[in-house]
């Protein structure tokens, strides 16, 4: 798997008085968000912004990500599955985005970009056919009567629209010998979001690891050579 990253700062964002909202862009910046009051009623707030274009291999088509993180808590992403955001306003004090999102799970993230679930057509076909063999083997249907509800399944689509099933529900004579019948209907969270977190979450988790521990060679060379310098001054 093949991911690369760039860090870069996006804007500034200038808060003048009440409801006016100025942005102005910037150059590059590494660090944590960075907020200075300026005067009263005037606020400038300047987050990084780490920018990562992940890809599946090893087949280039199997699925592409563009991902946004913002410092701010913001997460925004492109994909081949659908595109998705999300803002976490709270993820522990001194915890940046990057290091939240290495402790999430697939399914904690598919509940926040995904709340919503969908009729799944498919499964809900196979829920009433269940049903439909459950109650020929207790003897309340009939052979024939069997039979004619498997073909009403057909008749309306297979039951592959919310449409179908609500069709079907009015026209099927199940009712009679089972309660639950409207439970049938499965809803599900979207496949496409299900793809997105199960193939792009470990990649990009591991571009973030592997950016991370890069900055913190960087910062331990950078600290090491200054150490070197002040070692070498203090000694002429």
């Amino acid at each position: 798997m093949v991911a690369v990253a760039v860090v870069v700062a996006v804007g500034v964002v200038v808060a003048v008085g009440v409801g006016v909202v100025v942005a102005v862009a910037v150059g590059v910046a590494v660090g944590v968000a960075v907020v200075v009051a300026v005067a009263v009623g005037v606020v400038v707030m300047m987050p990084t912004v780490w920018h990562y274009f992940v890809r599946a291999d090893p087949h280039p088509s199997f699925g592409w990500a563009e991902i946004i993180l913002v410092s701010t808590g913001m997460f925004a992403a492109v994909s081949d599955y659908g595109n998705y955001s999300y803002v976490w306003r709270s993820m522990g004090d001194g915890v940046s985005i990057r290091q939240f999102l290495l402790t999430i799970d697939t399914d904690y993230l598919l509940k926040k970009i995904a709340p919503k679930r969908e009729y799944d057509g498919d499964a809900t076909e196979r829920n009433v056919k269940r049903k439909i063999v459950e109650l020929r083997r207790s003897g309340l249907l009939t052979k024939r009567e069997a039979r004619d509800e498997w073909d009403m399944i057909e008749e309306n689509g297979d039951l592959g629209a919310r449409e179908y099933f609500a069709i079907w529900y009015n026209e099927t004579s199940l009712h009679r010998h089972a309660q639950d019948i409207h439970e049938l209907a499965v809803y599900s969270r979207s496949h496409q979001a299900n793809m997105f977190c199960t193939i792009i979450l470990p990649i990009l988790k591991q571009a973030i690891r592997d950016e991370m521990a890069k900055e913190t060679q960087l910062n331990d060379e950078s600290h090491n050579a200054k150490t070197t310098a002040g070692h070498a001054g203090g000694g002429l």
